[in-house]
């Protein structure tokens, strides 16, 4: 798998160079600036949105609410996200502040502002999602086949790994994968109703050890899932015997293939 690499310097242009008074002859704008491009045709990345005293003293294009009733028009995109039939929202405003609903708000394009900073040895979380197979962009060179199993075993990985130790969210796949290249050993739980209990042993498990992480899992059936490299254990409740006895087996074995084989991920 290739990725994405940007030396954090880049910046994404947006579409057209008409000012802003041009943006706001329109009181909604439902639709994204360019569909066809990349980056829907905002600019990307640190600076991409700056607050300016033009800014306070103009009315923005801000939020996802709409100033014109559009309730009876479904929303394609949120729909589509959430599968689910959902129509535009229609704010309540009043006073001196209109309202201007922007399609940004609902892209990746407006959280890349501040998770797609200059530095990338800080976060490059925006283009990580557009290096993915989870990017729904035009022109997304990194879609990849669906791993074997879920969680997964091996397959698709991104070039650095996820912290090991006890994590509160959910772990994307493709750095699992890497974790597990490494000779790690994931910790994995899907509780619909909660279960602090379970989730806090298995934390422990993962602070004690290296090379351990554990995270919640919520697609999957309701359980634990054990993985390491090509293997994947699943337990209806806690275990720890099992547990110990599958990070004993299978933690710190390392399996990167030899630099010169072709089947070698960057």
């Amino acid at each position: 798998m290739s990725h994405c690499q940007k030396s954090g310097t880049e910046y994404t242009p947006a579409v057209g160079t008409t000012g802003r008074a041009s943006l706001l002859a329109t009181p909604d704008m439902l639709n994204v600036a360019d569909p066809a491009s990349g980056n829907l045709g905002y600019g990307v990345g640190a600076g991409a949105y700056r607050l300016s005293p033009h800014a306070i003293t103009t009315p923005e294009r801000f939020g996802p609410l709409t100033w014109a009733d559009y309730t009876a028009t479904v929303d394609p995109y949120v729909s589509d996200v959430f599968n689910i039939t959902i129509t535009y929202q229609q704010g309540q405003f009043s006073g001196k502040h209109d309202g201007f609903r922007q399609a940004t708000f609902e892209r990746s394009e407006f959280c890349s502002a501040c998770h797609d900073v200059t530095n990338p040895l800080i976060e490059r979380t925006y283009t990580e999602w557009r290096s993915s197979r989870y990017a729904d962009r035009p022109g997304n060179g990194e879609p990849h086949p669906p791993y074997d199993s879920s969680p997964p075993t091996s397959g698709p990985r991104l070039s650095y790994i996820a912290d090991w130790g006890p994590h509160a969210l959910p772990v994307p796949l493709e750095l699992q994968a890497h974790n597990l290249e490494h000779g790690g050993v994931l910790l994995q739980y899907n509780c619909p109703h909660g279960c602090p209990d379970v989730a806090g042993r298995l934390d422990a498990l993962a602070r004690i050890r290296d090379g351990v992480l554990s995270a919640p899992y919520p697609f999957m059936p309701p359980g634990i899932a054990l993985t390491a490299w090509g293997h994947l254990e699943r337990l209806d409740r806690y275990d720890e015997e099992a547990i110990v006895r599958f990070i004993g087996t299978y933690a710190g074995v390392d399996h990167h293939l030899p630099p010169t084989s072709p089947h070698m991920a960057p």
